[in-house]
């Protein structure tokens, strides 16, 4: 039996956000846990919850005897990177402010999991990022904050925040075509969509039950050689 080795962040690990307890929990029904039913392949998933494609690399690196001789490694990566410290932007909207890996940093620094990866024989499988809910995700991070300070940061316009989240599911893409790498697309899942709030956690950010199995549906029709 091959083994699928996955590594990505909290929508890779399936968790979703509760927006009445205020709590985040993982869940077992998660797009790659479906994707992945009936498959004869054992999946290990070592994604994390906040985890960046430079926390991504130090974890990679610490499990490159489990690649070693694996079928396939997935890699999710940007939600995290491309987030900023809404607290200091509250504080002061007109001072320069970094995301928390620039998108330069980030690509350079998903080059080189990717090379850490196929440096173990295996050539690893992209997945681009599901986009956010503008306004679901500008009151989330708001919350407790001053918002209009934050508003005035994003030069008036809440949507700032869905266009530059996609800016790093671009660079995931171009990277796939760099590197000649396969790229899961499960941005389009939603994309297809058109109005696809009702897929999303309340936060904006993680998809919900339903997006979960939307992802999954779709990539079975997608890419079903993947799961042979």
């Amino acid at each position: 039996m091959s083994d699928i080795i996955l590594f990505g962040d909290s929508i890779m690990k399936g968790v979703v956000f509760d927006a009445v307890k205020k709590r985040y929990y993982q869940i077992k029904n998660c797009f790659s846990n479906l994707f992945f039913a009936g498959s004869n392949r054992l999946v290990k998933n070592f994604a994390s919850f906040g985890c960046t494609v430079t926390k991504g690399l130090s974890i990679v690196r610490k499990k490159l005897d489990d690649i070693t001789g694996s079928n396939c490694v997935a890699l999710e990566f940007g939600g995290n990177d491309c987030n900023f410290n809404w607290e200091e932007i509250s504080k002061n909207p007109e001072a320069e402010h970094l995301p928390v890996t620039p998108v330069d940093e980030f690509a350079d620094n998903y080059l080189k999991l990717i090379e850490e990866v196929k440096n173990k024989g295996t050539a690893p499988v992209l997945f681009n990022l599901p986009p956010l809910v503008s306004t679901y995700f500008f009151r989330q991070i708001t919350e407790g904050l001053i918002a209009d300070n934050i508003l005035i940061w994003l030069g008036g316009n809440i949507d700032t925040t869905r266009l530059w989240h996609k800016s790093y599911s671009d660079t995931v893409e171009e990277i796939s075509k760099l590197k000649d790498l396969r790229l899961l697309d499960i941005r389009s899942a939603f994309v297809n969509e058109g109005d696809y709030r009702e897929y999303f956690c309340k936060d904006g950010m993680h998809p919900n039950e339903k997006g979960h199995r939307l992802m999954g549906e779709h990539l079975a029709k997608t890419a079903p050689d993947f799961v042979v």
